[in-house]
């Protein structure tokens, strides 16, 4: 992701062409995916990393790509995970993400926002999360321990 930043600052409409083609590709995929049967698309997210992009970067060269391909998903009929992932996020990037969500998710481990913050930035949206992904109990836990963690969480 380094040299994409690199250049969309150095060469803005070579980046920001590619992010369309790959958008219009990405918007056609869901609609087949959905013309072939999937219920939802679990959408990762990118670029909401502070050491990457600026807020006003990530408002120009990444938001509105991804509420394109989250739109042409849920016109198509799909539920739409949203997936925020990485660190050092800024999460008030993705509140604009809300209406065309259904699930949100992030790493609550990784990201500065809690479950209880995010239910407050993404309004209508089931929260899903909470437990670390790649250790802990939902890694080693049997089925007791993990059910106690998830209840811990509620």
């Amino acid at each position: 992701r380094k040299v994409m930043c690199s250049t969309l600052r150095e060469n803005k409409e070579v980046m920001l062409d590619a992010h369309k083609r790959a958008t219009e590709i990405m918007c056609e995929l869901a609609r087949a995916c959905v013309e072939a049967g999937v219920d939802g698309i679990y959408y990762a997210a990118l670029g909401g990393e502070n050491h990457f992009y600026t807020d006003e970067e990530f408002e120009e060269s990444i938001k509105p790509f991804d509420l394109e391909i989250m739109k042409a998903a849920k016109e198509a009929g799909a539920h739409v995970y949203l997936h925020i992932c990485k660190e050092d996020l800024n999460m008030k990037r993705y509140k604009d993400y809300a209406p065309l969500s259904d699930v949100v998710n992030w790493g609550v481990y990784e990201a500065p926002m809690s479950l209880e913050e995010g239910r407050k930035l993404f309004p209508g949206c089931t929260i899903m999360g909470g437990l670390a992904n790649r250790s802990g109990v939902i890694v080693q836990g049997d089925e007791q321990k993990i059910t106690d963690e998830v209840r811990s969480i509620i």
